[in-house]
């Protein structure tokens, strides 16, 4: 944690479609920038706040990316982690199920 706390820029170049990328979301939440290419989840995940998204796969893409993403404010940063919290996925998980079934609201009562 420390290492990716401290560093100017984590790299996220997954060359796969990434289906998450918990490691990204682990640095942003850490306050460091993200420079990611744009594989998989990585445009879900990373915001103008978090990081940013190479126009393209290649490595001049990349390095543009980690240029732009040193100069983030780590406290937006970090701050941009909050919509992966608990209860913001628990209240985004309840509002989907709210829009395709529509139920009482104390029928989704949380667990504590």
């Amino acid at each position: 944690r420390t290492m990716v706390a401290t560093a100017q820029v984590f790299i996220s170049s997954p060359l796969w479609e990434e289906p998450f990328g918990l490691t990204t979301l682990e640095a942003i939440a850490c306050g460091t920038p993200v420079a990611a290419l744009p594989s998989g989840a990585m445009a879900e995940i990373i915001t103008a706040d978090s990081g940013v998204l190479a126009t393209g796969h290649d490595a001049e893409a990349l390095a543009r990316a980690v240029i732009l993403a040193k100069d983030l404010e780590r406290t937006k940063v970090r701050d941009s982690a909050r919509t992966f919290s608990l209860d913001s996925m628990i209240d985004a998980y309840e509002g989907h199920l709210r829009s395709v079934a529509p139920v009482p609201h104390r029928a989704l009562g949380r667990f504590s």
